[in-house]
């Protein structure tokens, strides 16, 4: 649903009281539903110019809007909240109005970093039936930024060499270094009935021949080198990760399925990071991962005789 609010209206009663009232009328309709019925509500709120012809409102402003909306950072927070609503609003929204009001309650807002489609912006987040903590200061610092640059560096130092089987350096380490030992194998495409070109890898690396594919099957039997080269691709897009190209700003997320083995997949993506980076684990930021695999990153899936690498998931779970 879009809301268009005349400009010469004061913005103020959009940050307060209207989330609280929001809150308070849908938990007021929820009251009368069985559990499995109830609603919550995603609410983000900008301020900008539109414009409106025979076929309704476009602008930039109203982008922004559905993006924050429909933005990772908001539907983590509200699947984490025990209230109804979550309230994301853009950065000048909450420069501009939120910031100055006690009434609504600035400093329990969280920052966070939203990167939807061609949006990679700044936004606040609040929940005004769930409010986090107060923040002591407004200069924190972005919380998913911050770890993200954290958990590139871990995969890129966790995947930077690889292991030789039957062949030994003496007592030395049996990792070895991509950067000396490492020869990355061409990439072909099996040809299919689409109009597609052919993929020979000719011209280019590997990491950049599949930049562009939503899903890239590796297969091969055991010892191929699958899973060689999904290491490779994780420290190389890991090390390239501030470059700009095909890999800018992609956050590697490899899933080993093994680690699974024993037992199923989580049902909560957020709790995929045990497995792959424990000693991060506990200090992931409030739903970190469905924010950094959600929308147009990386992951990759490794199994006996293929490999899954899915690089615009749609979900951090088969």
């Amino acid at each position: 649903m879009l809301v268009l609010i005349p400009g010469h209206l004061a913005k103020l009663p959009l940050a307060a009281p209207l989330p609280e009232e929001l809150a308070r009328a849908l938990g007021e309709h929820n009251a009368a539903l069985p559990e499995s019925e109830r609603l919550q509500l995603r609410v983000a709120l900008h301020a900008g110019e539109v414009a409106g012809d025979s076929h309704g409102y476009t602008g930039t402003a109203i982008n922004l809007a559905f993006r924050l909306v429909n933005s990772a950072p908001l539907r983590g927070a509200l699947d984490k909240s025990s209230g109804v609503v979550a309230l994301a609003v853009s950065t000048w929204f909450y420069d501009e109005v939120v910031q100055h009001h006690d009434a609504a309650r600035p400093k329990s807002y969280r920052r966070v970093f939203v990167e939807n489609k061609e949006t990679r912006s700044d936004a606040w987040i609040s929940r005004p039936d769930d409010p986090y903590p107060d923040r002591k200061s407004d200069d924190d610092v972005i919380p998913d930024r911050d770890f993200e640059e954290r958990f590139v560096d871990f995969v890129r130092e966790d995947n930077a060499g690889f292991e030789l089987f039957r062949v030994a350096r003496g007592r030395g380490s049996k990792d070895y270094s991509f950067d000396k030992y490492y020869v990355v194998p061409p990439i072909t495409r099996r040809q299919v009935a689409t109009p597609m070109p052919e993929l020979t890898g000719a011209g280019t690396d590997s990491a950049n021949a599949i930049a562009g594919a939503r899903r890239v099957l590796l297969l091969g039997g055991a010892g191929a080198g699958k899973t060689t080269f999904l290491t490779w691709l994780a420290n190389n897009v890991a090390r390239r990760h501030g470059e700009e190209g095909p890999w800018h700003r992609v956050v590697p997320f490899l899933i080993y399925l093994r680690h699974f083995a024993e037992t199923d997949l989580p049902d909560d993506r957020e709790l995929l990071l045990t497995a792959v980076a424990p000693t991060l684990a506990e200090e992931k930021p409030e739903g970190w991962v469905t924010s950094a695999v959600v929308p147009a990153r990386a992951r990759g899936q490794e199994r006996e005789d293929r490999v899954h690498v899915d690089l615009l998931a749609s979900s951090a779970c088969p």
